[in-house]
């Protein structure tokens, strides 16, 4: 029963579909996201263990094009059903909040930092609790700056360090209510706007432009080595 309560009580078919992707992902109920990448990604694998072989691209469209499924946090950040939602407004109602909580509805991911821009301050809380998060430097990070955000998050040695030489905002040092509070509260209208042009001035900076000079760089001067030492 476990078995196919996960999806592997199913043949895998002969060409999978984006069809059969959805629906192991509304089946699990959601999809844990994950930049481990030493065969492929983690959320891509679980597919694969339900259906086998399949284009990535086709995930990716389902995923980030339908407009079926989004990023959220769950138990980590994942892939979720945007029809989960209602269980999401229902805790919302639940603590008398409609009038200061309110889900958007998901864009696609070339969409992103455009829409973002329209608010003031991306937030991001993710538990240090082990050396994965600790080591973390998730894509919104970098996907808030662009959008020229002032930052609120989680005070985790990578994120921290890019927080403080860009002057970016706020960390609180445990996803606990009470010290998330006091990091929102500590960002004043001028805290923010400061932030924010920072954030713009350092999107050029932590951009692929810049870190794809780098990356060459590094395998110029590696190739060159080997090429000495042959």
């Amino acid at each position: 029963m476990a078995l196919a309560a996960q999806g592997f009580d199913r043949p895998r078919p002969r060409k999978v579909s984006a069809r059969d992707l959805g629906r192991v992902i509304r089946q699990l109920g959601l999809v844990q996201i994950d930049t481990i990448n030493v065969l492929a990604r983690a959320h891509y694998q679980v597919p694969f263990s339900r259906l086998g072989p399949y284009k990535k691209s086709v995930f990716d469209d389902v995923v980030y094009r339908s407009r079926e499924f989004t990023e959220q946090w769950a138990h980590e950040a994942s892939i979720v059903p945007v029809a989960s939602w209602p269980l999401l407004r229902h805790r919302i109602a639940t603590l008398g909040l409609e009038d200061r909580v309110h889900i958007v509805p998901p864009v696609p991911m070339t969409a992103l930092v455009r829409e973002a821009a329209a608010f003031d301050v991306g937030f991001f809380a993710l538990p240090g609790h082990s050396h994965h998060n600790q080591f973390a430097l998730p894509n919104k990070f970098f996907e808030y700056t662009m959008a020229g955000l002032a930052l609120c998050m989680t005070d985790l040695p990578e994120m921290a360090r890019l927080m403080q030489e860009y002057d970016l905002g706020v960390t609180f040092p445990k996803v606990e209510p009470g010290l998330i509070a006091q990091a929102v509260n500590a960002l004043t209208p001028e805290r923010i706007d400061h932030c924010k042009r920072n954030a713009l001035a350092a999107a050029r900076e932590l951009c692929w432009d810049r870190e794809a000079e780098r990356l060459v760089s590094a395998y110029t001067a590696a190739v060159s080595r080997v090429a000495i030492g042959a």
